[in-house]
């Protein structure tokens, strides 16, 4: 607990130097610093890069168009990743993706140094939404998944993005079009109807990532299996669960 106060603090604290810091690539969304409030590491975070924004005052908390949202801060030992959205989180159409950029800070003293951007890395998940993001370690590199899904006429699906922190980048490390993580048919059902539901819960052990797949298929049999893909060189490759792997790859709408 004490940790993670000293951080808010330091955070709370962070400024950025004027060499680095950049002007919004977009203006700021509606109620920004509402989100903000709630998260001391997100706060600090945004301030550093982006010292002179001011929020776009909005009543109906809407946009009327593209704009700048603080999504969220991850903090590694050196560094803090903020990301940030280009829009309000489920407002944009059914079909439109979240739009991700990335700006890395080098923590230095009391202070967060802005030292790259990586604008638009990513389009992934729907209504302008993201299911999260999480940070991870692959061997020694730190890096982040990004999950994004959706529900289309009643089928719900997620996928998980895997990437490093490479030279102030977020590198993507594969597999193309993202690894499924969950993909459920129930919304799409009667009541009473068998139906699929099967989730997954992902995590790194050194070089590999394990997915654990548990749940139903639509004709009731049980599912729990885990595939595991390994990094090599800087791309994941399955090294085993090949079967669920490509089950639930066949889901995918």
């Amino acid at each position: 607990m004490l940790k993670g106060l000293a951080f808010a603090a330091f955070v709370l604290l962070a400024a950025a130097d004027g060499a680095w810091a950049a002007d919004l690539p977009l203006p700021l969304c509606p109620n920004a610093s509402a989100v903000m409030a709630r998260n001391p590491t997100l706060r600090g975070a945004f301030r550093a890069a982006y010292p002179k924004a001011v929020e776009r005052r909005n009543g109906r908390g809407r946009a009327s168009g593209p704009c700048l949202y603080p999504y969220q801060a991850l903090s590694y030992p050196e560094n803090v990743v903020l990301f940030t959205l280009a829009g309000v989180p489920g407002q944009a159409c059914h079909g439109c993706p979240a739009v991700v950029s990335a700006v890395f800070l080098r923590k230095e003293k009391r202070a967060l140094k802005p030292v790259g951007f990586d604008d638009d890395f990513i389009e992934t998940g729907s209504s302008g939404d993201l299911n999260g993001i999480r940070p991870a370690r692959f061997g020694t590199v730190d890096g982040a998944v990004i999950e994004g899904g959706g529900t289309f006429q009643g089928q719900e699906f997620s996928v998980i993005e895997p990437f490093l922190i490479r030279d102030e980048r977020m590198k993507p490390i594969g597999p193309e079009g993202g690894i499924p993580l969950a993909s459920s048919d129930c919304g799409a059902k009667e009541e009473g109807e068998p139906c699929r539901e099967i989730r997954g819960r992902w995590r790194t052990k050194e070089r590999r990532l394990h997915i654990r797949y548990v749940g139903r298929r639509d004709d009731g049999t049980r599912v729990d299996a885990t595939a595991i893909y390994e990094l090599t060189g800087e791309r994941l490759s399955l090294v085993s669960g090949g079967e669920i792997a490509a089950e639930m790859r066949d889901y995918r709408p």
